[in-house]
């Protein structure tokens, strides 16, 4: 990678000091470029909690199936265990951040603070589901669209059940 930035090991090892640090480095602007898809893609203003929640989703599901992404979570998942700090940069600045953003639209909903976190976290889990799992597995299905679309679907009913 150095090599290939023209750049020496030494250089690199000055700046970040461990290959720890330089792989959490790389984790977090990877999760920055995927957010940012997402966020471009953010749903606008004046439409309902549901369509908002809906278009959400929309948004980071189709920045995490890309093949780059699904690359980048299978790694994650197959370094995380060795690489702690690598499993808490990916939790850090992706899965948090999108918790975030979905409990800011919760909140608009009247729920405590308690409630719109766990819905937030229930509706990017119901959101991704299996459909995802089987993406980051390799697993080809034709009908994928048509599952992230019931899945967000239940998602976002899930997450507006019972709100004021």
């Amino acid at each position: 990678m150095a090599a290939e930035s023209g750049i020496s090991k030494m250089t690199v090892y000055r700046h970040f000091g461990t290959k720890e640090e330089l792989f959490e480095a790389l984790v977090e602007e990877m999760c920055r470029r995927m957010l940012a898809g997402a966020e471009a893609a953010a749903p606008a203003a004046g439409l309902s909690l549901a369509n908002r929640l809906t278009a959400e989703a929309h948004s980071f599901v189709a920045a995490l199936t890309g093949l780059e992404a699904l690359a980048f979570y299978r790694l994650v998942i197959a370094d995380g265990w060795r690489f702690p700090a690598l499993a808490r940069a990916f939790e850090r600045s992706g899965m948090a951040v999108l918790r975030r953003r979905v409990s800011a639209i919760l909140e608009e909903a009247g729920l405590n603070p308690a409630e719109t976190a766990r819905r937030a976290s229930g509706f990017i889990n119901l959101a991704l589901g299996d459909a995802y799992l089987e993406a980051a597995l390799g697993i080809d299905d034709p009908d994928r669209g048509a599952r992230f679309e019931a899945q967000i679907a239940a998602a976002a009913d899930f997450a507006l059940a019972g709100a004021p």
